[in-house]
């Protein structure tokens, strides 16, 4: 820290000699002591002393750099970032606020150097007895409900427990009849207090929610069981420390009136379990060297705080307190070596109150204790805001200790420094901050002296205002003007916890390792030369060179699981189909995001509340190089070993197959598979299995009798054994194989012997409809599943029209007479010639075409039957065609948006295009043409492969919300009358948005006359 002289005087002379003893101290061997992130730390926090230059800052935006300036020239700063919680189970969060380049840029202090003098501490805030719901979790506001807890992983999908707010025993608590329920020994009848206060001992909440005897009672209405609820009706008693009591509770969340944030049962399992994955990320991932835990003293046992008290009817939750410091110690037990800071809660220390009964385990659990208002306090209406120069504020520093008041709870200035002190010193003691509000220029020397020369405290004095929104730096100025020093930090971060690999900008840790990519022309969109990985720890470390000042911001790192398997965006021409990506938005922010199934290029959380974000990324640009980290079980979890994976650089352009690099460990096996099943046939036996749980499978291997029979995995969970002979049984096993080639062991064997089966009839087709048209009728039924269909015979009153058997699930009957009804059935005919019964009739009457104008209105369609209907926002499909024009109509909700008809001009579904929704075996698309919007477009080639052929006009395609209308020329895809055509719609690129639905033919429609 840079030391500054304001004056030549005595105070010069001392100042110089102590400077000259601390010169001399610093020629000395650098102390050693745990390091943060590496070894247990209990006690004080090693470097830090009255002298520490402490910043307090609650930013709600990510810092700028000129504020990180100067953030970087304190030696303990606590910044409130915003993590966001997406879902608990699913390891799924992301920062808002605070990248974590820029919380490890601040550790570095100012010579960006990590390990030395002049590092910085940096904790994160976390509010563990108040939750203000919105700046948590997205998506959703207000009090948390246990749908809401399920949704975000916090609850088992399952739980059916009770719900929230919670009510418990109150020393104002007194039955219907008025009768006062002395369930802990607090406060008694007669107005006095009982400073044993320990009757609530061993009052908790256990794991499954259970009421401990008759204390707690539960509001069961909905909301999470972490909420208090004590508040009900104020009761005016002058006999009472704040004058009355809370009668009951109302069934209504207690909330701070100030923040807004409900009160919480810090020992409830769901909210620890929120905290401590809070805590988790905050250390691991966005590198804090610890949390500061605010709002510890909602479980206050003495207060009973009214309807006018700002902070509302906190006091009231003594029954809690257990539940807090087990908190505290789950939030400390996450990683022992990093710092957890706490403000308040100093009753838990107080030898005459019943939380005393915790001091050694809250002690224990922090390293850092932190209050406010201590000598100077703001909300003192009349006469000096300083307690030692207000007589009406005397016995809150009282430094007599024969006084009869001397003992009182909030006598700062004596008692509280003798309890605080004897804790603070012990070996597993803590350092302890004063923050002060609004202190006076004047007032200056005389609260610094008091906080830091007299008690030995370090101290933050926020001058301006009543909260942190901004930084104050009156304190650290007073300490550099006088010329006091703070002790070095040289050693409090270490940098081998990696084995020496830090995201620091020097790369000398890199020296040895092999390139998985080289390439010393950088011959690509970046110029990138080399490329290199590493795994160590839980962490995955990347480093990129090139042959210019290299910059990745708008890059894209893709990687790719199963090398261009089922899985991951697939709709890209490089070798690989990628399964996640790194985006580096700017210098600052980096985040890794997995693929979402079925959306094409969308990599981010399966979530509709949050865009543009995902698990965080440390990068580190320099110079011509840049290094990165992340946690590697996001996307390299340990079923993973033994597996490539493939990489793809999209920006600049090179990768797949030839850049790649290998999970460490040795493959792991999967387990065998499940429930198979054997189904006998003629000369042959169906298999079926339960899919593998393991995210890797590559496919399976089937033996039948002990032998292999695929030369290549199978990848469906079903296979069939052809070429065997009747009457002869054989046995069949299968076994796994992940995408690392370790084979399982075989599945249990099943055995199965084929007969030749006895001919039955097919049967009666289902699902037959009539569409009519102008002199015809066009039916269509849902296919028969024998495997031995031969064809379908279709009957029109009565009498057969098809002299051969009809192989398609369609037909059109022609030649009719508008205006007349008639009568239509189908039977299905197998191989052995047998003939099923009839399906049940339906009955038509063609109709002559009305004259349609495509207008955006249905009006003039009411005489067109539908070809399919459905109950999403795609409602119903119509088809009609004049000498020249194939019209169609849409009709729905919400329609004014990108749409799809999908149509197989050839009325084969195995050729052609099979849009998304429609591959199933028979429900294949099978798309000669489709229509985007206004534009027709050709498949040309396997695949999504479309050349452009009309354009329609105004005055042939119209569309708004309820209505797509449209008119394109027959000569334009080749057809004529006659001809039949399959038609399907989507909306949206949506999966349910479609007709038909999906896995269902496509409907049939024949041109007519």
């Amino acid at each position: 820290m840079r030391l500054i002289f304001v004056r030549k005087s005595t105070w010069f002379l001392l100042s110089v000699i102590l400077l000259m003893l601390f010169s001399m101290l610093s020629l000395r061997p650098p102390l050693t002591y745990a390091a943060i992130g590496k070894d247990p730390l209990y006690g004080k926090v090693p470097g830090l002393n009255e002298y520490s230059r402490v910043m307090i800052w609650y930013g709600t935006n990510t810092a700028t750099q000129t504020q990180l300036n100067t953030l970087k020239t304190y030696d303990l700063v606590i910044l409130e970032p915003t993590i966001r919680i997406i879902n608990v189970a699913k390891n799924q969060f992301y920062f808002e606020t605070f990248t974590p380049n820029q919380v490890n840029e601040i550790k570095r202090g100012t010579d960006g150097i990590l390990g030395t003098a002049d590092d910085v501490i940096v904790l994160a805030y976390i509010s563990v007895g108040e939750l203000a719901t919105s700046s948590v979790f997205t998506g959703f506001t207000g009090n948390m409900t246990i749908q809401n807890g399920k949704d975000v992983g916090l609850l088992p999908p399952n739980y059916n427990g009770p719900s929230g707010p919670l009510h418990g025993p109150n020393p104002w608590n007194y039955n219907a009849s008025g009768i006062y329920i002395n369930v802990e020994g607090g406060v008694i009848p007669d107005g006095t207090y009982n400073s044993g206060y320990n009757g609530y001992a061993g009052i908790s909440i256990s794991e499954d929610y259970s009421q401990t005897g008759s204390l707690l009672s539960w509001g069961n209405n909905g909301l999470m069981p972490w909420y208090l609820d004590q508040q009900g009706t104020w009761m005016t008693d002058t006999r009472y420390m704040y004058g009355g009591y809370w009668k009951s509770g109302d069934g209504v969340v207690d909330t701070n009136k100030t923040y807004g944030g409900g009160y919480i049962n810090g020992g409830d399992p769901a909210w620890k379990k929120l905290i401590t994955f809070m805590t988790d990320k905050l250390e691991h991932d966005a590198g804090y060297d610890g949390v500061f835990l605010d709002t510890v003293d909602t479980p206050d046992p003495i207060g009973g705080a009214g309807p006018t008290t700002s902070w509302g009817p906190r006091g009231n939750f003594g029954f809690t307190a257990k539940g807090m410091v087990e908190l505290v110690e789950a939030v400390k037990a996450v990683d022992p070596s990093k710092i957890v800071a706490a403000n308040r809660a100093y009753w838990y220390f107080n030898p005459d109150e019943g939380t005393s009964q915790f001091a050694a385990r809250y002690r224990h659990a922090i390293n850092i204790f932190l209050t406010e208002s201590w000598y100077h306090n703001p909300y003192i209406t009349s006469g000096s805001k300083f307690y030692d120069e207000n007589p009406a504020f005397a016995g809150n520093w009282n430094t007599n200790s024969s006084s009869p008041t001397y003992r009182s709870r909030d006598n700062f200035g004596g008692f509280w420094k003798d309890y605080m002190n004897a804790h603070a010193n012990q070996s597993d003691g803590f350092n302890i901050i004063i923050a002060d509000f609004t202190v006076p220029t004047s007032g200056k020397d005389k609260w610094m002296n008091q906080v830091v020369l007299n008690s030995g405290y370090m101290g933050y004095d926020v001058s301006g205002a009543t909260h942190f929104a901004t930084m104050y730096g009156d304190a650290k100025n007073w300490l550099d003007s006088r010329g006091y020093p703070s002790a070095s930090l040289a050693g409090i971060h270490p940098t081998d916890l990696y084995g020496g690999f830090n995201i620091d900008g020097d790369f000398a840790d890199w020296a040895g390792e092999t390139p998985i990519y080289t390439n010393p022309a950088g011959s690509n969109g970046k110029g990138i030369t080399q490329v290199y990985t590493k795994f160590v720890g839980d962490k995955f470390f990347m480093k990129i060179d090139a042959n210019t000042a290299l910059n990745l911001q708008s890059e894209m790192i893709y990687f790719d699981f199963d090398k261009k398997g089922p899985t991951g965006w697939q709709g890209v021409s490089w070798p690989i189909s990628p399964d996640t990506r790194i985006y580096f938005e700017n210098a600052n922010k980096a985040y890794l995001a997995p693929h979402v199934a079925g959306q094409g290029d969308v990599f981010k959380f399966p979530s509709t509340t949050i865009s543009n974000n995902g698990w965080p990324v440390e990068v580190k640009q320099s110079g011509n190089s840049a290094e990165l980290a992340f946690d590697a079980d996001y996307i390299f979890p340990a079923s993973m070993a033994g597996q490539d994976i493939w990489t793809w650089f999209r920006v600049a352009n090179f990768g797949g197959s030839s850049i790649k690099f290998t999970v460490p460990g040795a493959p792991a096996i999967p387990s065998a598979p499940a429930g198979l099943t054997a189904a006998a046939g003629n000369g042959q036996v169906t298999l079926n299995w339960t899919p593998n749980p393991e995210s890797n499978i590559a496919g399976f291997n089937v033996y039948r009798d002990g032998v292999k029979l695929n030369s290549s995995l199978i990848t469906a969970a079903s296979y069939t054994s052809t070429g065997l002979s009747n009457g002869t049984s054989y046995s069949f096993q299968v076994s796994a194989v992940n995408t690392g080639g370790a084979e399982s062991a075989k599945s249990s064997a099943v055995t199965a012997a084929p007969q030749v089966p006895v001919p039955t009839a097919p049967a009666a087709p289902a699902g037959l409809t009539a569409a009519a048209g102008s002199g015809q009728v066009t039916l269509n039924w849902t296919p028969n599943s024998e495997s031995n269909l031969a064809g379908y015979n279709v009957y029109r009153n009565g009498v057969k029209l098809n002299t051969s058997l009809i192989s398609a699930a369609s037909y059109t009957s022609t030649g009719l007479t508008n205006g007349t009804s008639y009568s239509f059935q189908v039977s299905a005919v197998n191989a052995s010639s047998l003939e099923s019964a009839k399906s049940s009739p339906v009955n038509a009457m063609p109709t002559a075409v009305t004259s349609i104008t495509i207008d955006g209105s249905a009006s003039d369609w009411g005489s067109i039957p539908v070809l399919a209907s459905g109950s999403s926002n795609v409602q119903s499909l119509k088809a009609s065609n004049n000498a020249n024009q194939l019209l169609l109509l849409l009709q729905g909700t919400g329609l004014n948006v990108k749409g799809q008809f999908f149509l197989d001009t050839d009325n084969n579904r195995l050729t052609g295009y099979n849009a998304a929704g429609w591959t199933t075996s028979g429900a294949e698309s099978g798309a000669e043409y489709m229509l985007e919007n206004n534009i027709l477009y050709y498949n040309f080639a396997p695949g999504w492969s479309w050349t452009r052929v009309y354009t329609l006009s105004a005055s042939e395609f119209q569309r708004n919300n309820s209505v797509v209308e449209l008119s394109v020329p027959l000569s334009s895809m080749s057809l004529t009358t006659g001809s039949t055509i399959r038609i399907g719609y989507i909306s949206n690129d949506s999966a349910t948005n479609r007709l038909p639905a999906g896995a269902a033919s496509l409907p049939s429609y024949t041109l007519g006359s």
